[in-house]
């Protein structure tokens, strides 16, 4: 990714240049917006593509350094909700983010399974505190 000085161009030629990469790469337009200065490019949203599929790590590389090289570019701000991007001089570190929804299930089948585990296999081996005890495991009259 080359951010060094580059020759200046105009605010309007750089929104077009940036519009025209993220269409040409499949981005949906409707989840991600930008905006440019004559340095620096902004980038906000959620980058998925407009089949509505993730990205591939690379992929989203190859965008950022298309964008980097449009001339006049010599700073870049990304701010997106399913990546984690970092630009440091001329380098640039991408990593996915986590699904808070997709963690939130991941945690709630875990308690899940520790639930079960807890309560038997639910194949009529279930333990209660009374078949624990060597008792007749739910039958009336049993002490819990």
């Amino acid at each position: 990714m080359s951010l060094a000085k580059k020759p200046q161009i105009s605010r309007f030629e750089i929104n077009k240049k940036v519009r025209s990469i993220l269409i040409k790469n499949g981005v949906c337009m409707t989840d991600i917006q930008y905006t440019c200065t004559t340095a620096t490019v902004h980038i906000n949203g959620t980058l998925i593509k407009d089949t509505g599929k993730e990205f591939e790590r690379a992929a989203v590389e190859y965008l950022l350094k298309e964008i980097t090289d449009i001339k006049s570019i010599k700073h870049m701000v990304v701010n997106l909700s399913n990546w984690d991007i970092k630009i440091e001089g001329g380098s640039c570190l991408v990593n996915k983010k986590e699904d808070p929804n997709l963690k939130k299930d991941k945690e709630k089948a875990a308690r899940n399974e520790i639930r079960k585990k807890e309560k038997g296999t639910g194949d009529g081996n279930k333990k209660t505190p009374d078949s624990a005890a060597g008792g007749t495991g739910g039958t009336p009259g049993g002490v819990y």
